[in-house]
């Protein structure tokens, strides 16, 4: 219907436009031969390859159009001389006249009846054993160039490297394979293959047992189909992986700066300990300072110069007489050594021994012994030589030896 002016009106407009988009993808879908010759020079295959690749499946769409015309008459002949071999029908010829009428109706029903008896009747035939030979480093066909295939690339020290594989199919790989080893492959059929026997003369073969089994029980549109859903699910999968791992690496952050917060309160609580530890031993060396002062001030008091008259020949004073009188009653007095300039101390005692030190001034009078570090202090034999203040100079011995010496 033509209407007037060419105008089109708004409710047949949008369905106008699908179905024009519609011719338009139906004309300009698939590819030319050209079109895959480009393709295949892109990816390194001769343009000769793809034009025999081209004819090849053609001619397997063609056959597999020839066998199911064949399916289609087979199921026509047996609605019309009725299901053999099935239900048997006794009905009048009235009656069969009427189904006949209505067998468009009628012959999906038949089709997928006939159908499912063929398929159970092919599952329920016995498989046939099939042995195949395949030279080391060749690939041989189990029937012909389109079906199963195996590739045997080394079969070294009974060790069996293989590729099972069916155009249109993924391939199954034989790693380290042993003789007696099955493997299970889906292809266009389902094959059960076993390793069987292993040649190494005249030249190395490999012998395998195929059991071909029930037809795939999906097509490879339906296959291509599951394959899209699962690329499609993969992106889910991941970032559900993802998700998982980000929690996981939450909670080992979580735990480590848990474990920085414990090493920081246990390098505190140390810390503190070791200024405790340090503050008793300030201590210690300060009470230890203040015994020693009470002798030192006691012998100060013994040495007291004794003063004599300035003429020649006078006599002591009768006070400086009786002490010197009381220090010669004392029995064996201590020699004490000459008073040291701080520096010659030092380099009279630095890296000595315990032993070289000990004959050299006596024993110390303070002695403090970490374990690792041992302090020797010794009192009254130093000379300040700026305002003669004897002062006191502490020894600190590693491993036995001298490493360093202070003034007090």
């Amino acid at each position: 219907m033509m209407y007037p002016s060419s105008r089109i009106p708004d409710h047949l407009a949008a369905e106008v436009l699908a179905e024009a988009t519609r011719l338009h993808a139906q004309m300009t879908s698939g590819y030319s031969l050209e079109d895959l010759q480009l393709a295949g020079l892109e990816a390194r295959i001769p343009p000769e390859l793809i034009q025999q690749a081209v004819k090849n499946v053609e001619e397997r769409h063609s056959l597999k159009r020839a066998k199911r015309q064949q399916s289609q008459q087979y199921i026509r002949q047996q609605i019309q001389k009725g299901i053999s071999g099935g239900i048997k029908l006794l009905i009048p010829s009235v009656i069969v006249s009427g189904i006949f009428i209505a067998r468009p109706y009628i012959e999906p029903v038949i089709s997928g009846f006939v159908s499912r008896n063929f398929q159970q009747k092919v599952e329920e035939a016995p498989s046939k054993l099939t042995t195949l030979a395949v030279k080391e480093g060749k690939l041989e066909y189990f029937i012909d160039a389109k079906g199963l295939s195996i590739a045997v690339n080394n079969a070294y020290n009974m060790s069996i490297n293989a590729t099972i594989g069916t155009d249109g199919y993924e391939s199954l790989e034989i790693r380290d394979g042993k003789v007696g080893n099955v493997y299970n492959y889906k292809g266009i059929y389902n094959y059960q293959i076993k390793i069987i026997e292993v040649n190494n003369f005249p030249v190395q073969r490999v012998v395998f047992q195929i059991d071909q089994q029930g037809q795939q029980s999906q097509t490879p549109i339906q296959r291509l189909e599951a394959k899209i859903k699962q690329l499609q699910e993969q992106p889910i999968r991941l970032q559900k992986q993802i998700e998982a791992v980000q929690i996981e690496k939450d909670s080992i952050r979580y735990q480590l700066e848990q474990k920085e917060r414990d090493l920081k309160i246990q390098r505190d609580s140390n810390q503190e300990q070791l200024q405790k530890k340090d503050k008793q031993l300030q201590e210690l060396r300060e009470e230890n300072a203040r015994l020693k002062l009470a002798p030192q001030n006691q012998n100060q008091i013994n040495k007291t110069p004794v003063s004599y008259n300035n003429k020649p020949g006078a006599k002591p004073h009768s006070n400086s007489q009786q002490a010197i009188d009381s220090n010669q009653n004392i029995a064996n007095p201590v020699q004490l050594p000459k008073l040291m300039l701080p520096e010659d101390f030092r380099n009279a005692v630095i890296k000595k021994t315990m032993d070289e030190v000990t004959q050299a001034f006596g024993k110390p009078d303070l002695i403090s012994d970490l374990g690792v570090v041992v302090f020797w202090r010794y009192y009254n034999k130093l000379q300040d030589p700026n305002n003669s203040y004897i002062t006191s100079a502490s020894l600190r011995f590693e491993n036995g030896i001298v490493s360093n010496v202070d003034f007090n």
